[in-house]
């Protein structure tokens, strides 16, 4: 099956140079063009490679899926038809040097062939194909994936993982050829069912084909296709067993068909019986490796790959451990450390006689196995006993790029031993480990004095004039100007972080080490905060991470990060824009809280208008792939948190989620007015009508909100503050694509305000800020799709109030009352001009403008239901006339109901031709349509009947996959088809939705009415004045829209 791309990505130019070339080349010369090819790129990403891989699936199937002798029938194979060996042997090396280095290598779907390809004659074929399956099987240190094989695929692997026989049968049975089964041959056949046996002996002096002897032999006696390739494999079997090259490639075979196989998800009765019937395996696997260099060293290694799979499954823990630890210091596990290292790092002084020379292949297995161990308890005792941190502590000096992916398994695995063990951050420490990894560090981060001067003299010529906070921060800078340091690095520095983190505390005696240690580990934490466009999110993230950790495990220690510039560094860079990652974005708030632990530091956090970062993270489409999954939601606790626990930043940060709504008003083409100092007013108004498209283009935005003095008047007016308030502050210029990116941008902004309104005092603020009546506006932006309002952007907006309206119910109720007055207004006059027009087919303009109305009207009433369950001052302000108005905000909702139920009605006969036309033979065998059913789609019966699928379109919008594929399009797909949805139809969905929203609304209402005589206990309960108008009117609403005399007139 051909992999397909799920996402848009820039390949790479010397990736699309290899892959015109390849794509291009002859059958007959695809071989060399293939051999050449060699691993270059740093991290790999498989949708770049997408092409090739279907050209090489489509490769497949032209020349391994119309085999039969692939496929185990017996069926004669054209002697013309030779199996491309050399072409297979080579896309398979290609494919698997692909998916070695690839972290979402999970989406290669060419499984299938490959299984069909361990039944090919060729061993080398087999062999390629047991590497490419290794490939994918094996577990990056990002993948969180397994992958799962079919059962084909390990029918087959169980097969060639099985041994040949132990101590009781000898090994020399393994060259007869011996099968018992049981048939049950059909009658017909003239066969005798039961038990069958085939045992011919001495195979391996047979001279024919494995594959002709197979299908003798199939064909004599029956064998089922279940049993087929276990056939095959014993043949080969058989057959190679009588030469040592043969054996070697027998065993080559099963320990890499035993790796992919216990990788991929085996049953558990399946690797029960295996390890029943291959009790010996461990030993087995234990005696290749103390067989040194009579066993060639890729077995060995294989060896040791089998055992560390094995770890993944606590049941064989204990053989596996007890086999290679026993002995302690002399434990074949130490022995083997000792010599591994001194193989990698030269240095023989360091094991005394030990002069075995391995390659990088066997180390990194070796160091694969040193993994699993110290992922358990009973692995990491068995590695202390075997001395694992001087075994290892050489690797972290050892400076040799070829050798980087070893130093950093090698940390990753000391990293892992000291956090287990508490004692080994000691015994690390005391042989000069921290001293060496912040050694290592500097190094890797390129510190040294000079650099460091050159940059300081740049920095103060770029900084010879001040800069100023202002209220938004900068927007990050394009990715693509600055080339990320090599991957292989970044891994390392990671490792080498958080070990030397780990390391440098021991209980509450804080940092040990020399000032001297302190300063460079200080100044490469600096490096990596200043220069995180070069080392990543992830590296900058974890950079500001080991300083909070410094500040929480010692405050006192503030002044020295403040001596070292670290703070300020920090500072400044999210000032200048965070990096577009989702843990650069997560660790701002834990590091706020760090800093806001010292006077100075909160203090700079003020003057800086650090939470001002927020505003473009929210606003900008650099950011949309950093806030994906939870990552708004973790925001959200980290800013209730910092606000929690340092209460002068409250205003602040509400001011910073109010700018945020703002922004997104003006990016919908909506600007929202502003205030001197909007937190002098308790309950501002609400807006009531929001200003009309075409005006909002002509006018343009509105000035930006000025700086407010965040140090207050105690401060006596800093330096700081007296500039910020001369100098009005910049926003970041609006995109003009923005629209396209506008409801993911809402979605994560509700996802952050839900998180954050779980504490009163920020609820009460974010009231009085103004920030209830950013949120209604979003409903009426004129740059949203016109779906907007029962979208699932929408829908999360519902989450933000209801978490909202926790703590100030009365308040959004008091605020929501006018916005709904003023939509439902709007909409019904518009609904009463186009009368029981036809809405589809209205002036595309006209349309598109009560579309937008009727949409907003969903979102809007989709609110209130949600509100007025908890809020009961709402239930009488809605049911309440005000002024000369003759109806009640529920009755021009009753109104407006009836006039698009209307339409949708005579909108029927124009869906009706939409329709394709039925085959004949479908219309003959439903017969003609009946003339009274084609008079049922009128009147009454349309408006019953056209609300009720409305509540399925609705929730099937809640539930769509993302936000971001439903508004991107701004239009649904339609279903099965996949094509969009023409305006016309979307106008009719709108409508549609506007039914099942208004029904729920009323439902809500109803609800609203009768839940507190639920909850009182006492009987003699009577309603009060706004349940019995809300009922009353209810009942008004029901009668007019079920009244077949009360008719939506107009022009047609």
């Amino acid at each position: 099956m051909k992999a397909k791309a799920k996402k848009a990505a820039d390949t790479p130019a010397a990736i699309k140079t290899f892959l015109d070339k390849a794509l291009t080349t002859p059958e007959d010369q695809l071989a060399d063009a293939l051999e050449a090819f060699t691993w270059k790129a740093d991290k790999g990403d498989f949708h770049h490679w997408v092409p090739l891989f279907n050209f090489f699936d489509a490769y497949f199937e032209r020349h391994v899926q119309s085999r039969s002798d692939l496929q185990l029938k017996c069926e004669a194979v054209d002697a013309a038809q030779e199996l491309p060996s050399r072409n297979l042997v080579a896309i398979l090396k290609v494919t698997a040097s692909i998916l070695e280095n690839c972290s979402n290598k999970h989406l290669y779907s060419s499984c299938e062939h490959l299984t069909a390809l361990l039944a090919a004659p060729d061993h080398q074929v087999v062999t390629a194909t047991l590497q490419a399956f290794v490939a994918l099987v094996r577990k990056t240190h990002i993948a969180s994936i397994r992958y799962p094989g079919g059962p084909e695929q390990n029918a087959r692997l169980l097969a060639l993982a099985q041994g040949w026989g132990g101590k009781e049968q000898g090994l020399s049975l393994a060259t007869r050829l011996h099968l018992e089964f049981y048939s049950e041959a059909k009658q017909r056949d003239g066969e005798v069912s039961g038990l069958k046996t085939i045992d011919i002996p001495r195979l391996d002096q047979h001279q024919g084909n494995e594959h002709e002897l197979f299908s003798r032999l199939v064909t004599e006696y029956q064998v089922p296709e279940s049993l087929r390739f276990l056939l095959l494999t014993k043949i080969r079997t058989a057959q190679g067993f009588g030469t040592l090259q043969g054996r070697r490639h027998l065993v080559r075979t099963r320990l890499l068909a035993f790796y992919v196989w216990f990788q991929s998800q085996p049953g558990h009765e399946e690797t029960t019986a295996f390890f029943l019937r291959e009790g010996e395996i461990v030993s087995e696997l234990v005696a290749l490796l103390q067989a040194e260099s009579a066993v060639p060293e890729d077995l060995r290694t294989l060896a040791l790959r089998a055992l560390a799979v094995q770890l993944l499954d606590r049941t064989r823990h204990t053989p596996v451990i007890s086999a290679i630890s026993s002995g302690g210091q002399t434990s074949l596990l130490s022995m083997l450390m000792h010599k591994a290292v001194v193989s990698v790092t030269g240095d023989q002084s360091a094991a005394g006689s030990a002069t075995a020379q391995y390659s990088m292949q066997f180390v990194e297995a070796l160091l694969s196995l040193l993994g699993a161990l110290v992922a358990c308890s009973s692995g990491c005792a068995a590695l202390s006993d075997a001395g694992v941190v001087p075994a290892l502590l050489p690797l972290v000096r050892d400076t040799d790029p070829t050798h980087i992916n070893l130093v950093s398994a090698g940390v990753r695995i000391l990293e892992a031993f000291m956090d287990f063990n508490a004692a080994a951050a000691t015994v690390f420490r005391d042989l000069g480990g921290l001293q060496a990894m912040i050694h290592r560090l500097e190094l890797e981060v390129g510190h040294d004095t000079e650099q460091m001067n050159t940059d300081e003299n740049a920095a103060v010529a770029s900084t010879s004039e001040p800069s100023q906070p202002s209220t938004y921060a900068a927007a990050p800078p394009n990715p693509s100007d600055t080339k990320l340091v090599p991957y292989a690095r970044r891994v390392l520095l990671k490792s080498l972080l958080r070990a030397v983190a780990l390391a440098s505390y021991h209980h509450a005696n804080g940092l040990r080490g020399t000032e001297d240690d302190q300063a460079k580990l200080f100044a490469c934490l600096k490096i990596v905060i200043e220069r995180g466009q070069d080392f990543g999110g992830a590296l900058f993230a974890l950079a500001a991470s080991v300083m909070s950790d410094l500040i929480h495990h010692d405050p006192l220690c503030f002044r020295t990060l403040e001596e070292a510039g670290l703070p300020e560094a920090y500072l400044k860079a999210i000032q200048a824009g965070v990096l577009p990652s989702g843990e650069a974005v997560c660790s701002v708030p834990n590091t706020l809280v760090a800093l806001c632990l010292n006077n100075s530091g909160m203090e700079r956090v003020r003057q800086t208008k650090a939470l001002a970062c927020f505003v473009p993270i929210f606003t900008s489409k650099a950011y949309i792939k950093a806030l994906q999954a939870d990552t708004p939601q973790a925001l959200g606790a980290g800013l209730d948190e910092l606000l929690r626990h340092v209460g002068t930043l409250r205003k602040e940060g509400v001011e910073m989620t109010v700018d945020i709504l703002k922004q997104l008003c003006e990016i919908g083409g909506l600007p929202m007015p502003t205030k001197d100092d909007p937190m002098e007013t308790d309950a501002p108004a609400a807006s009531s009508t929001p200003a009309p498209a075409a005006e909002v283009s002509t006018k343009g935005p509105s000035p930006p909100a000025q700086d407010v003095d965040m140090t207050g008047g105690e401060q006596g007016g800093s330096t700081t503050a007296a500039q910020a308030t001369q100098t009005p502050p910049q926003r970041a210029p609006i995109d003009p694509d923005a629209a396209s990116y506008l409801p993911e941008c809402i979605t994560h902004t509700a996802k952050l305000l839900e998180s954050m309104f779980s504490n009163y005092d920020t609820c009460q603020k974010f009231v009085q800020q103004g920030g209830v009546e950013c949120l209604l506006q979003l409903y009426k932006l004129p740059r949203l799709p016109p779906t907007f309002g029962s979208s699932s952007a929408s829908h999360s907006l519902l989450a933000t109030f209801r978490a909202l309206t926790v703590h100030s119910a009365a308040d959004i109720a008091s605020r929501l009352q006018p916005a709904l007055a003023s939509q439902f207004r709007v909409t019904l006059e518009t609904a009463k001009g186009i009368g029981n027009k036809i809405v589809p087919e209205l002036p595309a303009t006209d349309r598109d403008t009560y579309i937008r109305q009727v949409s907003g009207t969903v979102g809007l009433s989709a609110l209130a239901a949600t509100v007025v369950r908890v809020a009961p001052s709402l239930l009488l302000s809605l049911c309440s006339t005000e002024g000369n108005k003759p109806e009640p905000i529920l009755g021009e909702l009753g109104q407006l109901e009836r006039h698009i139920l209307w339409q949708l009605a005579e909108a029927e006969t124009w869906k009706q031709c939409l329709r394709p036309p039925k085959a004949p033979e479908a219309e003959a065998s439903f017969g003609p349509p009946s003339t009274d059913a084609a008079e049922m789609s009128t009147g009454r019966d349309v408006l019953m009947a056209g609300a009720a699928p409305a509540d399925a379109d609705l929730l099937d919008d809640a539930d769509t996959e993302t936000a971001a594929a439903a508004e991107r399009e701004a239009a649904v797909s339609s279903a099965g088809k996949g094509r969009k949805k023409t305006p016309e139809e979307l106008s009719m969905e709108v409508l549609l939705h506007f039914a099942g929203t208004v029904r729920a609304f009323y439902a809500s209402v109803a609800k609203a009415v009768h839940a507190q005589a639920r909850r009182r206990d006492d009987s003699a309960f009577q309603p009060n004045a706004s349940m019995k108008a809300a009922s009353v009117t209810l009942g008004v609403i029901l009668k007019r829209n079920l009244d077949p005399s009360n008719q939506v007139t107009g022009c047609r």
